[in-house]
C-alpha cells in the first residue's frame, strides 16, 4: 500500500516545533532506518511502510499522524462559530520552509496575518482552534494550499486501477 509521505516537511515541522536540527544521519541513528533508505524517502524515490512512518513520527515526537493531516468535520458545516478546517501550524510552517527555503517566525506570521501572536502560540500548542477565516489567512500568508498539508493514501487509487 503506497503512501505519500513528505519526509522533508515532517523534519521541518519537527525543527519548527523544537528549535532543534534533525539530519538524515541523526534520524537514521535514532530510527534504525538506513541513511540510504531515508534519503530515498526524502527525495520521493521510494514510499515508506506504515511501520517506517510510525517509527519516524515516534522519534520526532509526532506519533499522532493526525497532526499532519487536515481535519474536516462535516457536522460543523452549519455551525459558523466552529471551524470546518484545521491543520497543525508547525506542519504548515514546515511546508513553507521546505518550499521557500526561508524561515517564518510566529512573530512574522502574526504580522502578515493580523492574528495576535499569543493566539498563534496557543494554536501551535493545540490549546485553541482558530476559525476558518484565520486558517485561510495563515495559508495565504505562507503561500500554501490545503492540499500541500495532506498525507494521502493511494489505496483508493490502486483499488480503482485493479478493480
Amino acid at each position: 500500500m503506497p503512501t505519500k509521505f513528505d519526509l522533508s516537511s515532517v523534519i521541518a515541522a519537527y525543527q519548527v516545533k523544537t528549535g532543534r536540527i534533525m539530519t538524515i544521519e541523526k534520524l537514521a541513528e535514532e530510527t534504525g532506518i538506513s541513511k540510504s533508505a531515508l534519503y530515498r524517502l526524502k527525495s520521493g524515490e521510494s514510499s515508506p511502510s506504515l511501520e517506517q512512518i510510525n517509527i519516524i513520527l515516534k522519534i520526532l515526537g509526532m506519533e499522532d499522524v493526525n497532526k499532519l493531516i487536515i481535519r474536516t468535520d462535516t457536522k460543523r458545516i452549519n455551525d459558523s462559530k466552529k471551524p470546518i478546517i484545521q491543520f497543525q501550524l508547525e506542519h504548515a510552517i514546515g511546508v513553507y520552509q521546505v518550499k521557500t527555503g526561508r524561515i517564518m517566525s510566529i512573530a512574522k506570521l502574526a504580522e502578515k496575518t493580523g492574528i495576535d501572536k499569543s493566539e498563534l502560540y496557543q494554536f501551535l500548542d493545540n490549546e485553541i482552534l482558530l476559525n476558518d477565516k484565520k486558517m485561510v489567512s495563515i495559508l495565504d500568508a505562507l503561500g500554501i494550499e490545503l492540499k500541500d498539508l495532506t498525507i494521502n493514501n493511494d489505496l483508493d487509487e490502486n483499488e480503482n486501477n485493479t478493480g
